[in-house]
């Protein structure tokens, strides 16, 4: 059995095709535009995250929807965000467990 192409590989010939059966078509030269530089970092410039997910890690698990529910209301009730709740939660975690409050 043939082992199939992978999507990258695909789209390259498909790509290919599409060069190869283009219609060539005349266009009046103009005068190129200056167009500026961009002033992201190399790194940033590559990576998709906002700002605020670079350099962190996302931590998950799975709970009843109520525990989401009561999370969630528990931040509007204290005009905080879930994320902030969180942090505070492991950080007290960490503390009960002799470890430094890092979140």
């Amino acid at each position: 059995m043939a082992k199939r192409k992978n999507l990258a590989e695909s789209i390259a010939a498909a790509n290919t095709d599409r060069v190869e059966n283009a219609v060539s078509v005349e266009v009046e030269s103009t005068p190129e535009v200056a167009t500026p530089k961009s002033t992201k970092s190399s790194a940033s410039a590559k990576s998709k995250k906002p700002p605020s997910r670079i350099n962190t890690k996302a931590i998950t698990g799975h709970f009843d929807p109520d525990v989401s529910k009561q999370l969630k209301m528990l931040a509007v009730t204290k005009d905080s965000t879930v994320q902030a709740l969180l942090s505070e939660a492991l950080n007290d975690l960490f503390v009960k467990h002799g470890q430094n409050p890092i979140a």
